[in-house]
């Protein structure tokens, strides 16, 4: 057992709502079929990814650019999972999808997440590693930057062509893509009174799941009780949290505390 992630509430003796977890396909990528042994992608390492999925086009960018920066870099992550879930039958590795998790919590708070990249180059290379370097590549990189003023459109857009190069039906993809654009413009808009926005919970990129505002707070809730930094090393615990400087109770969360955390901070 990795002793410096044991499980925080007995170890700590801190009142969290943290539990056991896996992070799930979602099932609108179960029931797409994308898994496939076969490949049937052009890929090449360590040249210029451009150079294999072609340029982010204009109008999607544009489109990103109206998201909040939460939203924008939601969809990003959700974009990653369809990546990750397409090689599910060459490749049986938990890591991707424990970075995954860890960024999404990260979307809530970025005292989360431990800035640990535990891939090597050299392990991940060919049609297969080689995309998924890339993703979590991004997914790491970006999840960074989200607490920074800079615009992140360029490197959701690459992540959405990515996923688009690498999954075998792509108009299921685009589909899936354009509707929870969709959503997110209605319910995320960037604001600038607020371009960070609150937290996107993943069940609203879900085009078949009705979503509503008001879930926002239990669904993010639901989320983070169900975290466990002994089982992702990706994860910090709630001590570690807190003396990283932490606001309030890990794995708790409060839409009213986050707004007004975010105006005070000017995010």
């Amino acid at each position: 057992m990795n002793e410096k992630h044991f499980f925080c509430s007995i170890l700590f003796d801190i009142e969290t709502g943290c539990d056991n977890f896996n992070l799930t396909i979602p099932s609108y990528i179960e029931k797409a079929n994308v898994m496939d042994v076969n490949i049937y992608h052009i890929w090449e390492d360590y040249i210029d990814l451009e150079d294999l999925i072609g340029p982010v086009e204009k109008e999607l960018i544009e489109r990103i650019q109206k998201l909040s920066r939460r939203a924008a870099y939601s969809l990003l992550l959700a974009s990653s999972e369809w990546i990750f879930h397409r090689f599910d039958l060459i490749i049986d590795d938990a890591l991707p999808l424990h970075a995954i998790e860890v960024n999404w919590a990260q979307v809530v708070d970025k005292h989360y997440a431990i800035r640990w990249y535990a891939f090597e180059r050299k392990e991940m290379l060919g049609p297969v590693r080689g995309p998924l370097w890339d993703a979590i590549i991004i997914v790491m990189d970006e999840g960074d930057i989200l607490w920074y003023d800079q615009d992140q459109s360029f490197y959701v857009g690459r992540m959405l062509k990515l996923a688009e190069h690498v999954i075998p039906n792509k108009k299921i993809f685009i589909e899936w893509r354009n509707a929870v654009m969709n959503r997110l413009l209605v319910s995320f808009p960037l604001s600038k009174e607020d371009p960070f926005g609150p937290p996107v919970p993943r069940e609203a990129f879900d085009p078949e799941r009705a979503f509503d505002l008001s879930e926002i707070e239990s669904l993010i809730n639901n989320y983070l009780e169900q975290l466990d930094p002994e089982d992702n090393d990706f994860l910090n615990t709630p001590d570690e949290m807190i003396q990283a400087g932490f606001e309030g109770t890990p794995c708790i969360f409060n839409l009213k505390q986050d707004f007004e955390w975010r105006t005070k901070l000017n995010l």
